[in-house]
């Protein structure tokens, strides 16, 4: 046998070890005598081959990946709500009653003691009234008359009104007046971080807006101004206050900090604005706001800092909604002897085309196009869509994406540097459309023709400010000659609040419910909207149509 091994043995020897390690790795056998083995890895990811351009091969892979996200459904979708609205009657509308704006005719409750027709008779500096003419402001407003005499007095003023009725020159005017005639009469100086006057505002675009004014006036009234407004570089800001200023214009909190890291200081103060009050004394800007004033001297106030007692300040309080509570409650303690001016405060504005349309969650979109490209044939008009939160923004700009629709998009997700310029781009004329959330309703004046909103507010103050938008005292008004305001109605409590603003207009009286507004989130979505589940048919909705007994208003 061992002979025979050289001739056939190694190969024998050879093929039953073999055969042996086949059988034991396929039949089975104890855990205790199987022997595991390894078997390679097949790799997952196909390596480039290293003569292969890195740079084309990853270019690749995003080609790959962007067409696959085209095809994919968007990411913000709506969502059927459970609750239904009423059905019946499709519409209703709120014609206006008035062709002009009723800014500049009091009201019949409202006792206007000086009625002019210039500025002249108000008492302002010859300076300021040319500033004035420069930027074609000639006749003054109702709010205007009844507005400048107290505040030229040094009295502490209470100044609301209707949106869009001139309130920022009503306060910015006499506190131009008042820089030039005190340095002419005192002979007061500016001196270094010490502004003698300053506004205060909720919001950066707002801030920009009475900035941009408080330049145009300094065109002919020399004062100096600058902005601590927050979202800019601070070194920008610092180069602005190394030299005096008379005026500056801020938001609260960088305003703060400004004054706390000693780059700012109060103790020259003499003139304080705090414009959009509502907001202000809310629950996101109260604390901030409280600070300010306790940080001032405020003439025949009850608020002073202890120690040493700086100049009075003489303080503005302005607003186009004032609740009861911050009148009664917060403002007259503080200023005893507050003068209060109001022209048209809490009314529905007479000379705008209200309109609330019903309408199923998932045919807004369809509702929102069609008003869309009816504006758009005006080669003239502008317009502004509100949404209640930051994805409801982003749903109606990924849906007007795909229908072509050029627009701009706002909400407070974008930096600060990013709004300013897309504002800018809207003013301009460069987009027709504006979409945002309610950080574009207070104070800006983007003249606009027709505001839709396409989430109904969640209260009447927001209506307020939202429809104010257009209608304003130097607005171009559409085609026909109207400014409008087009609300879609998905909820009952939207039916609800559209009867409270009906009866209002139709009785000529005040809304009421105006209450100061509780912190709201702006990072999730409210109780309205979930964007996440209803999946949308884009190419469906041209041809959507609505139902004519899907609409009751009892």
């Amino acid at each position: 046998m061992l002979d025979l091994l050289p001739i056939f043995g190694y190969q024998h020897v050879r093929c039953a070890n073999l055969a042996r390690k086949v059988v034991a790795s396929s039949s089975p056998c104890p855990k205790s005598t199987k022997k595991l083995v390894k078997q390679p890895v097949k790799q997952l990811v196909k390596r480039v081959k290293p003569n292969m351009d890195m740079k084309s091969a990853l270019s690749r892979q995003l080609s790959r990946r962007r067409d696959l996200a085209s095809q994919r459904k968007p990411m913000c979708e709506l969502q059927s709500n459970k609750e239904t609205i009423s059905n019946g009657r499709k519409e209703i509308v709120i014609e206006p009653s008035c062709s002009e704006n009723p800014a500049f005719t009091p009201d019949k409750d409202e006792d206007v003691e000086l009625q002019v027709s210039s500025f002249s008779p108000l008492g302002l500096r010859e300076d300021v009234l040319k500033a004035l003419h420069n930027i074609n402001v000639t006749k003054p407003t109702v709010i205007q008359m009844v507005t400048i005499p107290p505040l030229l007095k040094r009295e502490h003023v209470l100044c609301a009104a209707q949106t869009g009725t001139g309130k920022t020159l009503a306060y910015l005017a006499p506190v131009v007046h008042h820089l030039r005639e005190d340095e002419r009469k005192l002979g007061v100086i500016t001196r270094l971080k010490r502004p003698r006057a300053c506004i205060v505002v909720p919001g950066r675009e707002l801030a920009i807006q009475v900035l941009e004014v408080a330049k145009s006036l300094s065109h002919h009234a020399r004062f100096k101004s600058v902005g601590i407004i927050g979202g800019r570089k601070k070194k920008f800001m610092k180069k602005d206050l190394a030299s005096p200023v008379d005026l500056v214009v801020a938001t609260p909190g960088t305003l703060l900090q400004f004054r706390e890291k000693d780059r700012l200081f109060f103790s020259d103060l003499s003139y304080l604005v705090i414009d959009e009050a509502d907001s202000m004394f809310d629950s996101t800007f109260k604390s901030d706001t409280m600070e300010i004033l306790q940080s001032i001297s405020i003439r025949q106030g009850k608020l002073s800092p202890p120690g040493e007692q700086p100049v009075d300040t003489q303080v503005t309080i302005v607003g186009a909604t004032m609740p009861n509570e911050l009148v009664v409650d917060t403002l007259q303690r503080m200023l005893p002897r507050l003068k209060i001016c109001s022209s048209g405060l809490h009314r529905v504005l007479p000379h705008i085309r209200h309109r609330f349309v019903k309408v199923k969650q998932e045919e807004k979109a369809g509702k929102l196009l069609r008003l869309l490209r009816h504006d758009l044939q005006d080669p003239f008009q502008r317009t502004i869509v509100f949404c209640n939160t930051t994805e409801a923004c982003d749903f109606v700009g990924h849906f007007l994406t795909e229908k072509r629709i050029k627009f701009i998009r706002l909400h407070k997700v974008l930096p600060s540097k990013v709004r300013s310029n897309l504002f800018e781009e809207f003013q301009e004329g460069r987009a027709r459309v504006l979409v945002c959330t309610d950080i574009a309703s207070r104070g800006v004046d983007p003249d606009v023709s027709h505001v839709i909103n396409f989430d109904f507010p969640t209260s009447i103050v927001d209506y307020i400010h939202r429809v104010g938008r257009t209608g304003r005292v130097k607005t171009e008004t559409t085609s026909t000659g109207v400014s409008a305001a087009t609300s879609l109605l998905t909820h009952n409590r939207d039916v609800r609040m559209a009867k409270i603003i009906e009866q209002a207009a139709k009785k000529q009286r005040r809304l009421e419910g105006i209450e100061i507004r509780p912190k709201r989130p702006t990072a999730e979505p409210g109780p309205r909207e979930n964007w996440e589940n209803k999946e949308i048919n884009f190419k469906k909705l041209d041809d959507e149509d609505f139902d004519e007994d899907d609409v009751e208003f009892t």
